[in-house]
């Protein structure tokens, strides 16, 4: 079976320092293998890790600003109807919802290595069991050393409210991430140490099965190495 799934974006640059973006995305989910798609259309990602057959119609308005020379703004918010065919099975999961949210970033150099990062985002999904609605704040902060070190610090606030097969969950808590690298000469390779959640904090929320969420509720700690050749 063939289908057209039409999708459009375009970007009105009024100014140097000023971007307004729009995109409109139509997707029906095939398998993974079968797939033909872009990753973005004017910087808001394709993905919708959706089951198959899963149809959307998705909506992204985006307003980019420059300040000066050190500081950059990215808004966002979007719109997404969405309508999953399992059938019979639509009377114990919502097969049918609206998800929509938005975002904002800023971007600070305070100095030409050291930058200053606050963002805060708002979702209302409908997940297949429940509905929720999250928000979040990070306030992080990166540095690169001209002889390769780099290190990021980051502490988030994560707020949830949701009902889940009739349970009432919600979750307020701070966390804690931190990150150190170092990139080998001739950028021949980096090495990264990774922890998230450094205090530990344990708590209970809600999250989109069909979605792989990088938070946890445990400390986790990783060590990559990259190697170029």
């Amino acid at each position: 079976t063939s289908r057209w799934d039409p999708n459009a974006g375009f970007i009105y640059s009024p100014t140097a320092s000023t971007a307004f973006r729009f995109a409109y995305m139509r997707v029906l989910q095939t398998h993974y293998q079968d797939r033909i798609t872009p990753a973005q259309i004017v910087g808001f990602a394709f993905n919708q890790n959706e089951s198959s057959l899963t149809a959307s119609t998705a909506f992204n308005l985006g307003w980019d600003q420059q300040y000066g020379r050190r500081t950059f703004v990215r808004t966002t918010a979007y719109t997404r109807e969405r309508n999953i065919p399992l059938g019979s099975d639509c009377d114990i999961v919502q097969c049918n919802g609206r998800l929509y949210g938005g975002a904002i970033v800023v971007n600070r150099f305070l100095t030409n290595r050291w930058t200053f990062v606050p963002q805060y985002s708002q979702k209302h999904p409908i997940d297949l069991f429940g509905n929720r609605q999250d928000n979040e704040l990070d306030v992080g902060t990166y540095y690169v050393h001209p002889r390769g070190y780099s290190f990021h610090f980051q502490e988030a606030y994560f707020h949830q409210n949701g009902i889940e097969q009739a349970t009432l969950v919600s979750a307020s808590v701070w966390t804690t991430d931190v990150s150190i690298s170092y990139e080998l000469p001739r950028k021949k390779g980096l090495i990264s140490l990774n922890v998230t959640n450094l205090t530990d904090r344990r708590y209970v929320f809600i999250v989109d099965p069909l979605a792989l969420d990088p938070r946890v509720p445990r400390r986790q700690a990783t060590i990559v190495m990259q190697v170029n050749f």
